[in-house]
């Protein structure tokens, strides 16, 4: 299967995350996963495993336990859970996350051993339980000496505690989950300890409360039980600027690394804790204003997290360039010009990610150690307490959602909001995002918790580091804001026909347009769907002389009977005897349809091409049938934005590394960003090519991507609904909003 297909294989399961729980008794949870692992050959035997548990800090001492471990020479493997990004976050190998590639090769394996599976007795597997399989198999796959995995949740019946491992450790306890620990901190602290085994070591940190303490010692006496506790004997003065509870868990992490190997350094160690960031954990996303992420999920946390930002004032310049700064990132949402976005003669709701304070719009009175809060929570976690944790430091709370299934309703969080607290609700994430920072001002600081997706949300916002799997909506919805405020100032009426916000309607022109998302009313429909096409696009360039690179189309031999008129070949294997004939490797192979390169492949030899496309017509639509096969062009990528035969904006895709993982756009790399073009001369050679393109296709608006290679420019593609969110990123809205002006005042007024 490809990567779409084993996401979707794994989103069907069972999950307990999105509120679909695995059905049949919870005393079945651990012997199911002991059959999963026996239809994956037990690979949990095959390297030493670590098992960590807790309630907080649970991810940051599983992910120092891995860099430390890394640092001295022996390969890691790393579990966690939730993901921000991607699910392929939650599995690690020497801190690297896999490839879409091999996600989708170890699923579709995970499928072929697990056939029938839930015809037998303990019923079907969770994705969790998928996920946990998934690790241990690709820890052994991939020769890991120790497979590190973070409890998802509780321990007794974690899918993560169905084998013995070497060690466990467990973080400090707090009041969570409690419908489904218990009530108590000794009923949860007893659910965690399932993960020690007698014989063997159980971690803990000094930091437990004395009655969690005494159930430790107790079970660990009882059970015949190591127990180990990290106390305060490693030199950590070095990490001013950092959480004390960042501190306790090093101590954690550094006291089981301790334990694992012997040859642990102390300066290599201290060095790996100085240095090691665990996004979305006491994050700073932007300094002016300074916007701090945590994903505080319970009131234990977020009374640390309160702590923390009433003390941080007094070391702000310590802390800032240190885990999570992003230098030289911090303006990005002060660099906007013009008019903000949806103010003026626009209604209903707005979105995107780029917006100053509206005018007239004041900052909030700013105290030495307020906040304003941007808060969300999921269902099963004690919302109440987390606000009244937070509530000392909040000069003003928004309350908003993250989207996800389990995310509570900014209504039912100001149910839970203590009296006298200065709240608003607002039910995007990115809209209350940037309500907060206009409320922040400059010299303001917000901070985001309540949530880990909600914290993801926000690193989105901020453009922060990190893979992803495809776009977001607000990328999808960016050009709808610029659009909007182009309209307000060619004095349209500008009216939301959709509740979600995903179709605009403009109108007080020669005639009324609508906009859908980033699709528009400027191109014919007819050339609009010929020229989405890339056979097409590539068969009437040629004919035409454009320049593009040498392109061979492809019918699935594997297609219906009903299309055999149309097949080029019988079988993949005489495909790659022409292609071998013909081109050069590496090459592409692109998907008819596709967006966002997202079904753009670099292939290096024969038979990761024959694999490659065995796979993409195994697993085409009914009538999804084309694929091609190109000659690859080296060099830097451009994108022309124009309408008809005119150049209306160019701009050059950086990247200080472009991947080879069905992922070529540089602008989909951590490290895109978008230069806009000002040399006279490139500008004039895109021009003609503009014109040379318009002869081909007649289209209102559209972008044509290039490649600067040895003999010139070479057309990659064209898209009739260009996307402006990373150009706006980078540089601002002006340029979009100007543009959209242009062709508001040629099709509509």
């Amino acid at each position: 299967m490809d990567y779409f297909r084993a996401k979707r294989y794994l989103d069907a399961l069972p999950d307990w995350e999105v509120g679909r729980p695995a059905l049949g008794p919870i005393e079945d949870y651990l012997p199911r996963m002991r059959a999963l692992l026996t239809r994956l050959d037990d690979p949990q035997t095959r390297f030493r495993s670590v098992i960590i548990g807790g309630t907080n800090g649970k991810g940051t001492v599983a992910s120092l336990l891995a860099a430390i471990l890394k640092a001295h020479g022996h390969k890691a493997g790393l579990y966690t859970s939730p993901h921000l990004h991607t699910q392929r976050e939650r599995i690690r190998i020497d801190g690297d996350i896999l490839s879409k590639e091999r996600w989708a090769d170890s699923v579709s394996h995970l499928d072929d051993c697990t056939r029938d599976f839930g015809r037998e007795a303990l019923g079907s597997f969770s994705k969790f339980e998928a996920l946990t399989g998934l690790a241990a198999h690709l820890f052994a796959q991939q020769d890991v000496e120790f497979g590190i995995f973070e409890v998802g949740l509780g321990g007794r019946y974690d899918a993560t505690n169905a084998w013995d491992s070497e060690m466990a450790v467990l973080t400090a306890i707090g009041l969570d989950h409690v419908d489904l620990l218990g009530n108590t901190l000794e009923e949860i602290a007893a659910d965690k300890l399932h993960i020690a085994r007698s014989g063997r070591t159980l971690v803990t940190t000094a930091a437990q409360s004395p009655e969690v303490m005494d159930l430790i010692r107790q079970t660990c006496a009882k059970q015949e039980v190591k127990l180990q506790i990290a106390e305060t004997e490693w030199p950590l003065g070095h990490l001013t600027g950092r959480p004390a509870t960042y501190a306790e868990n090093a101590q954690l992490a550094l006291e089981a690394a301790q334990g694992l190997v012997q040859d642990l350094e102390d300066d290599t160690a201290h060095q790996v804790v100085a240095t090691h960031c665990w996004p979305g954990r006491f994050e700073v996303a932007q300094e002016k204003p300074l916007v701090l992420l945590d994903g505080a999920h319970n009131p234990a946390a977020a009374e640390a997290l309160a702590e923390e930002l009433q003390r941080l004032r007094s070391r702000l310049k310590t802390h800032l360039g240190s885990c999570g700064a992003v230098q030289g990132q911090g303006d990005r949402h002060s660099r906007e010009s013009g008019n903000p976005v949806g103010s003026g003669g626009t209604q209903g709701p707005r979105f995107g990610v780029f917006r100053q304070p509206l005018s007239g719009e004041r900052p909030v009175a700013n105290t030495d150690d307020a906040w304003v809060l941007v808060v969300g929570a999921g269902m099963g976690h004690d919302a109440a307490g987390i606000l009244h944790a937070l509530a000392p430091v909040a000069q003003r709370v928004l309350l908003t959602s993250s989207d996800h299934p389990r995310a509570l309703a900014p209504a039912a969080l100001a149910d839970l909001a203590p009296d006298g607290l200065a709240i608003e609700q607002v039910p995007a994430s990115s809209q209350a995002l940037k309500r907060a920072l206009a409320l922040a001002g400059p010299k303001g600081r917000v901070c985001v918790a309540g949530s880990l997706h909600l914290v993801a949300r926000a690193r989105e916002f901020f453009a922060l580091p990190g893979e992803r799997d495809g776009i977001t909506e607000d990328m999808a919805l960016e050009n709808l804001e610029c659009i909007a405020e182009a309209a307000r100032r060619q004095e349209l009426i500008c009216e939301w026909i959709s509740d979600d916000g995903t179709r605009l309607k403009l109108s007080g022109g020669r005639r009324p347009l609508r906009f859908w998302r980033n699709k528009h009313p400027f191109n014919d429909y007819v050339e609009a769907r010929l020229a989405e096409d890339k056979a097409y696009q590539y068969e009437d360039f040629a004919a035409a002389g454009l320049p593009v690179p040498d392109t061979l189309k492809l019918f699935n031999p594997l297609a219906d009977a009903r299309f055999d008129r149309y097949k080029t070949h019988a079988t993949v294997a005489e495909i790659v005897e022409e292609v071998m004939a013909r081109f050069e490797f590496p090459l592409l192979v692109k998907k008819c349809h596709s967006s966002l390169a997202q079904g753009v492949f670099l292939e290096r030899n024969p038979t990761d091409l024959g694999q490659r496309l065995q796979a993409l017509f195994a697993n085409s639509g009914f009538l999804d049938n084309i694929a091609l096969v190109q000659q690859y062009v080296a060099g830097p990528e451009y994108r022309i934005v124009a309408s008809r035969d005119e150049l209306l904006l160019a701009y050059r895709k950086e990247s200080e590394a472009v991947g080879a993982d069905g992922d070529l756009n540089p602008l989909h790399q951590a490290t895109g960003r978008a230069v806009r073009v000002e040399d006279a001369a490139l500008l004039a050679q895109m021009q003609h090519l503009t014109a040379q393109v318009a002869d081909v296709f007649s289209l209102g608006f559209y972008a044509i991507d290039l490649i600067h290679g040895a003999d010139g420019f070479s057309i990659i593609e064209i898209n009739p609904n260009p996307m402006c969110y990373v150009y706006n990123r980078d540089n601002g809205r002006r340029d979009f909003i100007r543009l959209y002006e242009r062709l508001l005042s040629q099709f509509a007024l």
